[in-house]
């Protein structure tokens, strides 16, 4: 949480509107395979992926890859 509102105040600083571009990420890290944590960014991996109309979908993930784990788990079509 305080990581979100960090990119939120700096992205602020800088004048520009996080909305759409910024989102809250798991809550916690995953135990296993068995154990995916569902999150807005996961769920947005997941929509893009589905929307990506065949081409590659490109994610930059910085620290921890709970929520591309958790979006591959999801639907790992």
């Amino acid at each position: 949480e305080l990581s979100h509102a960090e990119i939120l105040r700096v992205l602020g600083h800088m004048g520009h509107d996080p909305a759409g571009r910024v989102l809250r990420g798991a809550p916690r890290y995953m135990t296993g395979p068995d154990d995916a944590v569902g999150s807005e960014a996961a769920t947005a991996i997941i929509d893009l992926a589905k929307s990506a109309a065949g081409g590659p979908l490109y994610v930059a993930a910085l620290g921890c890859v709970t929520n591309v784990a958790a979006a591959l788990l999801m639907a790992p079509e």
